[in-house]
């Protein structure tokens, strides 16, 4: 019995697999890295004839790190309108309140940043300005 549920699994996943090739139809997959240094919405070249993740008839021109812990990060290819939305997000989203993961205060100007002591793959944390310039200054100290 339980072979014949996987015979019949294998052969329904190839029939839908060979219906969407003859479709012509992309199956959409984020591109995954794996560690990184480089933080979120850092932009990355775009391989050639690469096509949005979300328009799959366009071109795309941007490639954007999107979610980024220490075991990678994903990379979103964009056209242009898509590209324009994210733009207009990035604004929208620099004016909201977040809440700092160091000092837990809320703030408008938090952005993602490393624990120098947890290396360039250590964990990204929403830090606000003045959690990072008190970063800084401790760095500066140590090193004088």
């Amino acid at each position: 019995m339980g072979n014949c549920l996987f015979e019949l699994y294998i052969i329904t996943y190839i029939l839908i697999v060979s219906i969407l090739f003859k479709l012509k139809r992309r199956i959409i997959m984020s591109k995954i890295t794996g560690p990184i240094s480089t933080m979120p919405n850092h932009h990355h070249e775009v391989p050639l004839n690469t096509f949005c993740d979300t328009h799959e008839d366009k071109l795309a021109i941007k490639r954007i790190q999107g979610e980024t812990d220490s075991m990678g990060s994903e990379l979103i290819d964009m056209c242009l309108e898509c590209y324009n939305e994210y733009l207009a997000y990035r604004i929208k989203v620099k004016q909201e309140v977040s809440c700092c993961d160091w000092c837990k205060k809320e703030s408008t100007n938090c952005t993602p940043t490393r624990d120098f002591e947890e290396g360039l793959y250590g964990r990204i944390y929403d830090v606000c300005l003045r959690c990072r310039q008190k970063q800084n200054e401790n760095i500066d100290n140590h090193y004088d």
